[in-house]
């Protein structure tokens, strides 16, 4: 009998994980999250489920976990609801201490303290930062190389990035520098997490379809080996 599912709502994909089973799917607005979670609920025959965990981007203050709690509670018994970043970190720190740098469509860090306090620096959302998410590269990439004005969804921006990398690691000098201020802006998010923690030596680890990259990993980890030497 399957005992949990979880639930990682992201900016563009939604994953519905349980033993056996995995779906991966396009995201719809939150407020449709409900729906497609009983889809595949159906799909897979599962009734009585004992426990839903929900990840979800952008959930943070009661209220919002609340609102997402009411919209799924008749899915499960059990129902937990959380942001996507603390179930990221609960995923690769099993509730230890670290901190978990997510680059995707946005970005964020989350970090725990050896004394479990916790920090959180960005994941602001695309219209009030993001800075060097797959968004933001892909706006500035729009804006300051291809010099084109206009507005197009987050996704189609952030679908962008690849491309901009992609150019980066043939040599391209100008998306190299766009890339490399992007690393700025995440290792400056570590940094914070570094300051707001008050401790430096915690495992780093990251996660987010940015990092699945080489190139876009291993030019960040060497920047962020040298703020580190220096902080």
């Amino acid at each position: 009998m399957i005992r949990k599912i979880t639930v990682d709502y992201g900016g563009s994909k939604t994953k519905i994980t349980c033993p056996g089973h995995m779906s991966l799917k396009k995201s719809k607005p939150l407020p449709l999250l409900h729906k497609t979670i009983g889809k595949v609920l159906k799909k897979w025959k599962i009734k009585d489920l004992p426990h839903l965990v929900i990840g979800a981007k952008s959930i943070w203050s009661k209220a919002e976990r609340k609102w997402l709690y009411q919209r799924t509670r008749h899915l499960a018994a059990k129902v937990t609801v959380m942001s996507d970043i603390e179930l990221a970190h609960d995923g690769k720190f099993k509730g230890s201490h670290g901190i978990l740098l997510l680059a995707g469509t946005g970005s964020i860090a989350l970090g725990r303290g050896r004394n479990g306090k916790i920090a959180r620096a960005g994941g602001h959302g695309p219209k009030k930062g993001d800075e060097g998410s797959g968004y933001w590269i892909g706006k500035n990439y729009m804006k300051q190389i291809l010099e084109k004005s206009g507005t197009i969804s987050v996704q189609k921006t952030a679908a962008l990035a690849p491309e901009v990398i992609k150019k980066a690691s043939a040599g391209d000098s100008k998306c190299r520098h766009l890339i490399a201020e992007a690393h700025s802006h995440l290792v400056f998010l570590v940094i914070s997490i570094w300051e707001k923690l008050g401790e430096k030596n915690l495992p780093v680890e990251l996660a987010g379809g940015l990092f699945e990259n080489d190139y876009f990993r291993e030019k960040f980890l060497n920047l962020l080996r040298t703020a580190d030497s220096a902080f």
